[in-house]
């Protein structure tokens, strides 16, 4: 029977290594390569509990088999270091600003509330989500899934966000590369990405995925240097619906859901390759910034992905650098899975950073101050 159980122990444990050596080289691997990795980099926390029980267990049952699988787990370095931030001391973070700071805010607003003005009332979600932003105090703003309803004739009263959060936050200026506008007959939903600025925007543009995605950068004039800023949003992994009217927006049209691809799995497959592309997209415009970058926005992929490793490099990220454990900044599945970055050039230096855990949205907010290194 000991023999059994052993030999049972062992094939269970081989297979738990080849499933976390796979989630360990997704970092490495592009989806468009070898599309399966997709499954295995999203995984990749689940395997690693595994693989790490596993350990455990044979540190008691046969010391050289667990050292063999600390071995192993060496080998996934990359990946466990782009998940797991160890910074458990940290000072506490202090509202006021060094003058020399820059304070950045970054949140996937999932709408930003109800755009109706009949239901603008003081305490509703947007009041709660505007309160949240005006408290950060940020110099830019960076937000994702913003929205812009407006009337066409008038019979409907729509609150304007933009004017509101350019009048009440102070800021200078903005950029709304919006990628998408809903006809809804009598109004439009404008829907994409968007920058708030209380420093001069010299420049701007925006990266067109092949998808309906697009993300947008501006340039801006801080202490006399320039610094470019990105706000992007990949393309949403919504895996539930199969046609657009269960999924109840045409601009999905182009999105993981309206693939042919029947199972979760299939889609997954064409839902990594497509974010391939738009990191491959992403990564050669950062490169020819003629500038240092600061880098925000939801990749709808984690950091143990292709994905997020292509797009992180030659960055550091704020919450690696200041944060601790898994960091989680999408609320909608459990364990919460780290989505959404702040990524900034060797040439900027990260004071402090915290991220806001908030039901307001479906993601959690990213506040850091930045300065340049001397």
């Amino acid at each position: 029977m000991k023999k059994f159980i052993r030999i049972a122990g062992i094939i269970i444990t081989v297979f738990i290594s080849i499933a976390y050596l796979l989630s360990a080289l997704a970092p490495y691997t592009s989806p468009l390569d070898f599309p399966v990795i997709t499954i295995f980099s999203i995984g990749y926390l689940p395997i690693l509990f595994v693989f790490f029980l596993a350990i455990c267990i044979w540190f008691f049952a046969n010391r050289k088999i667990a050292f063999l699988l600390i071995f192993i787990l060496l080998i996934g370095y990359k990946a466990l270091f782009s998940t797991v931030a160890f910074n458990p001391i940290q000072p506490a973070w202090k509202d006021k600003k060094d003058s020399t700071s820059i304070r950045v805010l970054s949140w996937n607003v999932n709408r930003l509330g109800s755009p109706y003005a009949s239901a603008d009332t003081p305490n509703s979600l947007r009041h709660k989500m505007l309160d949240l932003i005006y408290s950060a105090d940020a110099d830019i703003i960076c937000f994702q899934d913003f929205v812009l309803s407006e009337t066409k004739d008038n019979t409907i009263a729509f609150v304007n966000n933009i004017s509101t959060i350019l009048r009440n936050g102070r800021f200078y200026s903005h950029y709304f590369p919006f990628y998408y506008e809903y006809d809804g007959g009598n109004y439009s939903d404008k829907i994409g990405t968007v920058i708030f600025s209380k420093h001069p925007i010299i420049d701007s543009g925006f990266i067109q995925f092949s998808s309906s995605e697009r993300s947008g950068f501006v340039d801006v004039l801080i202490q006399s240097k320039k610094l470019r800023i990105y706000s992007a949003h990949l393309s949403s992994m919504s895996l539930w619906p199969n046609t657009k009217e269960e999924a109840g927006v045409d601009y999905l049209r182009g999105d993981s859901t309206q693939i042919k691809a029947k199972t979760i799995a299939g889609k997954l497959l064409q839902f990594g390759k497509g974010h391939a592309v738009e990191a491959e997209l992403l990564k050669s415009h950062m490169n020819k910034s003629p500038h240092p970058i600061l880098f925000s926005g939801d990749l709808n992929s984690v950091p143990s992905s292709y994905i997020y490793n292509h797009i992180s490099t030659g960055l550091n990220d704020a919450f690696l650098q200041k944060g601790f454990g898994i960091g989680g900044t999408y609320n909608m599945v459990f364990p919460r899975i780290r989505i959404d970055v702040l990524l900034y050039s060797k040439q900027l230096k990260l004071v402090q950073f915290k991220r806001i855990k908030t039901d307001l949205s479906d993601h959690s907010a990213h506040l850091a101050d930045i300065k340049w290194k001397e």
